[in-house]
């Protein structure tokens, strides 16, 4: 099949037989074609597709030609047809550029570029253009061409698309393509686009992927209508580059539009064939603005020309774009930092040394200095580094550091630059008399945590290394211990870290170079300790140790105290209270001791830190004994009282009162007394009978639960005057002991008596227990059948509906033999009864004392979480057990918490 083109007087556009089957059978003849027309022989580029297809169409990347010669296709035969007749091509410049904008290659011989990372999903930036088409009829068209007033096709670029319209009316079926490329690169980018409906299309430039001019043809399927050409202009940016020291580099970009979403810059030297060539992001600094900080410490310091070339990723193009090669930037080789010596004088022992750069130089990155004397072949060569600011650098020299003598002192400085190079600098000798005495003199003193050590010296510098060797005299340094000091030459030599009394040795030395100087030596001595200790009596039931010469090293005073009764049962280790000055003071109260009579120990125990062990100091005692007030005693100047029968381990005191004058007459007395603060063992003695003037009262720790302490006796007199007198009688020591009888519920005298279907033995935990209870507080025996007949004979809780004894049982016998119960509510409460040394009987369950069921107990007395337990049933399980496990085993069977909230019980003698 033989082929022809349509040319136009500028521009080629190539269509294959393929491109042109869209014509159908229907095609269209003009009149009056000469038919003495030559054919051409026209240059075909095979299509990619059909154009009748109704998606985008792209030929292959060759140069094509566009016809203006209308053609019809027959069989194997082309018959020329009227040419449609255009006007040439006319530019249109978008937003009034006119000149093509050219993109300068940016990458040079020597220059390598990275790849890029395009990112499709750029967001768009409106870019608004208008375009003029060039006019384009056939014959048959003129008369509708010459009456529109717009061009035949129009176009315009907006937001990186290119709008195209075909304006004129459409005939039915008639359907329009438009072709479009870009000038660059030979139609490569050559598109077939199917207009829409209304003969419109939008473009994306992602597609075409240029600036510059376009072409854009129009079509219909039967012929060419029009060719127009567009100028779409590349961005055009501004740079400036500013030096901002002799190192660094701003490098601006202006006036960069906002469809560039980033800018990359790549920066190197001219050395070394691009080896320094960095791809820079540039930051953002407002809408149109873009900044590079060049380093040239990234680019090895090279000097001389630098290049750097600006690229910007297009989001309409989709791509990394050149935007502009900028003239670069020039550095020129700085000097080296200036080397000197001031404030040397050869009468003074310090001189400096000082490494001064400024902007304009290398910047220092660091600074050796080297000083030695000339004696002795550098034993005394001390490296410097002083600290680099604001580039420069200062050291002080001292003598000190180094021989400390009169002689010529060397100087090497050794400078590195950042730009990797390094230089030395000889100073020179320097001469340096010094006259002055040597002085290496140790402090030593005792402190509260060791020995505090200070080297007073002319010859050693404030920062040298010190070190200190200490050790006791004793057992052949055993105990010798380094310590490094301070930069001040001070240090602490822990006690903890020796273990002897006695001479310590001290000596200084100084560490030079690896090497351990003698400086000089001392001696200090800790004393073995030598206490005093005195004890003076501050109340009628306390006493104070007061503790004096206690050594430093003592960080802890323990006081043990105890009476000489009953072989140390009563042993407390009270801790010393330290005071301002170093004395140390402990008290000791009686109530500790039970108020026992007679003689008792006080040791003294110091913790020593030396040796890290506790050692006793020194020991001393005193004697308690039966206190009684003075015989005769005045109230009011109208009565006199005096003490009788005050018997301590007995628990008793008597008190008589008598009237001294006819007009004073006794009415009444009434006593107060008591042992605990919180008065919580109050009781009130009365008396108003009067016999032979006297009237008597006697006190008995009985009455106050037999609870041993100091008590407190308060007398109200009243006289038959109708006046009162308020009166304290003094304190008084009670310390009778009212031990619990014990009694077994399976004693042969009682065990095998029933009651009921049971045997005492069986069931008579609750009444033995109250027995043991009552018998203490009444001072009398009271046996567990007494209380067992009362429970089975007088009430229905013993042995009636179930074996053994309810609550309501416990607390009635409790009632019927005259004494008070308190409901135990929580493990607090059974504690503090405990503490106060009240009887308590609760029910247990499921342990060690009962295997089933539940048990009642006795518990009396609190000593570090334990109470004493008296168990009715196994004598040997008697003993102390702590509390807490008691309470936790607490019964929970029904019978035993019937109106109560535990099965704990205080039983007193008052309420």
């Amino acid at each position: 099949m033989k082929k022809k083109m349509y040319k136009s007087k500028k521009n080629w556009v190539v269509a294959s037989v393929v491109g042109l089957s869209f014509l159908g059978g229907n095609l269209v003849k003009a009149e009056d074609v000469p038919t003495n027309e030559a054919t051409n022989e026209i240059v075909v580029i095979q299509q990619t597709a059909d154009p009748t297809d109704n998606s985008q169409e792209t030929v292959s990347p060759t140069p094509a030609e566009t016809v203006n010669q209308e053609m019809t296709v027959s069989g194997d035969q082309t018959t020329p047809v009227q040419p449609v007749t255009t006007e040439s091509d006319k530019e249109v410049v978008v937003n009034g550029v006119s000149d093509e904008v050219v993109e300068t290659p940016l990458q040079t011989e020597n220059e390598t570029l990275a790849p890029v990372v395009q990112d499709n999903k750029m967001e768009t930036v409106p870019v608004v253009t208008e375009v003029q088409a060039k006019d384009t009829a056939t014959t048959s068209l003129a008369a509708v061409a010459a009456s529109t007033t717009l061009p035949l096709t129009s176009a315009n670029v907006m937001d990186g698309k290119i709008h195209i319209k075909y304006n004129h009316p459409l005939n039915p079926g008639e359907k329009i393509k438009f072709a479009v490329w870009s000038d660059v690169n030979k139609q490569d980018d050559l598109i077939w686009y199917n207009a829409d409906a209304n003969a419109s299309l939008i473009v994306d430039l992602a597609k075409h992927r240029d600036y510059g001019i376009y072409h854009i043809h129009t079509y219909n399927q039967y012929q060419g209508l029009n060719a127009l050409k567009i100028t779409i202009p590349k961005p055009e940016i501004l740079t400036e580059i500013i030096k901002q020291s002799t190192t660094s580099y701003d490098i601006m970009i202006r006036n960069v539009p906002n469809n560039i979403s980033f800018v990359k810059v790549p920066v190197w030297s001219k050395l070394n064939n691009q080896d320094d060539l960095i791809w820079y992001t540039a930051t953002k600094t407002d809408t149109t603005t873009y900044k590079v900080n060049v380093q040239l410490s990234k680019h090895q310091n090279n000097t001389g020309e630098y290049s750097a070339h600006i690229y910007g990723f297009d989001k309409y193009l989709n791509k990394l774009i050149g935007l502009s090669s900028s003239a670069g930037f020039s550095v020129a080789t700085p000097q080296n930092a200036t080397v000197t010596i001031v404030n040397y004088d050869q009468n003074n022992p310090t001189f400096e040394v000082i490494v001064s750069g400024t902007k304009d130089t290398k910047m220092i990155s660091s600074v050796s200095v080297a000083v030695w004397s000339e004696d002795k072949d550098q034993d005394d060569l001390v490296w410097y580094k002083p600290t680099i600011a604001n580039n420069q650098a200062k050291v002080t020299i001292d003598i000190k550091n180094h021989s400390n003598l009169s002689d010529n002192y060397l100087v090497h400085v050794y400078t590195n630059y950042t730009d990797g190079s390094k230089v030395g600098t000889n100073l020179g000798s320097y001469k340096i008399e010094n006259n002055q005495p040597v002085i290496n003199k140790i402090h030593a003193n005792l402190t509260t945590s060791g020995i505090a050590i200070a080297l007073e010296s002319n010859t050693v510098a404030t920062n040298a290394q010190i070190k200190y060797a200490v050790w006791s005299d004793a057992n052949k340094q055993d105990d010798l211990k380094w310590y490094t000091a301070d930069a001040s030459g001070r240090v602490l030599a822990n006690y903890e870290n020796h273990k002897d009394f006695g001479l310590y040795n001290i000596h200084a030395y100084q560490l030079r170079d690896g090497k351990m100087i003698g400086l000089t030596t001392a001696t200090i001595t800790i004393p073995s300790p030598h206490v005093s200790a005195t004890i003076q009596q501050k109340s009628p039931s306390t006493y104070q140790v007061s503790i004096t010469n206690v050594p430093l090293y003592i960080s802890e005073v323990l006081v043990p105290t105890w009476s000489k009764l009953n072989d140390q049962d009563d042993i407390l280790w009270g801790k010393a209270i330290k005071d301002a000055v170093g004395n140390y003071t402990a008290l000791i109260d009686l109530r500790d001791h039970q108020f026992d009579l007679g003689e008792y120990a006080v040791h003294v125990y110091g913790k020593s830190r030396i040796g890290k062990q506790t050692i006793g100091l020194t020991s001393q005692g005193f004697v308690v004994d039966a206190q009684s007030n003075i015989p005769k005693n005045t109230i009011q100047q109208s009565v006199n009282y005096i003490v009788l029968n005050h018997v301590p381990s007995k628990g008793v005191v008597d008190f008589v009162f008598s009237q001294k004058a006819s007009d004073k007459a006794i009415r009444a007395v009434k006593l107060d007394v008591w042992s605990q603060e919180n008065k919580s063992n109050l009781s009130t003695y009365n008396a108003s009978s009067i016999i032979n003037g006297n009237l008597s009262l006697s006190v008995n720790q009985i009455n106050h639960r037999g609870v041993k302490g100091n008590y407190y006796v308060n007398a109200l007199v009243t006289f038959a005057d109708g006046t009162v007198e308020n009166k304290a009688l003094g304190n008084y020591i009670l310390n009778a002991s009212y031990d619990i009888p014990y009694y077994n519920q399976k004693d042969p005298r009682w065990g095998n008596k029933t009651y009921g279907y049971y045997t005492m033995g069986a069931s008579g935990c609750v009444p033995t227990s109250l027995a043991m209870i009552f018998s203490s507080l009444s001072g009398k025996a009271v046996l567990p059948p007494q209380v067992a007949d009362f429970l089975y004979y007088s009430t229905n809780d013993f042995n009636k509906s179930e074996i053994g004894t309810t609550t309501t049982g416990l607390l009635k016998a409790v009632s019927h033999f005259g004494y008070q119960s308190t409901n135990l509510i929580t493990q607090t409460d059974l504690i503090s009864a405990l503490k106060a040394g009240f009887h308590v009987a609760g029910a247990i369950q499921y342990n060690k004392f009962v295997g089933n069921g539940s048990h009642e107990m006795v518990y009396k007395g609190y000593q570090n979480g334990n109470t004493y337990v008296y168990d009715p049933y196994t004598q040997r399980y008697c003993g102390w057990y702590p509390v807490a496990n008691l309470w936790n085993e607490r019964s929970t069977f029904t019978s035993d918490n019937l109106g109560v909230s535990a099965p704990f019980f205080k039983i007193t003698n008052y309420i």
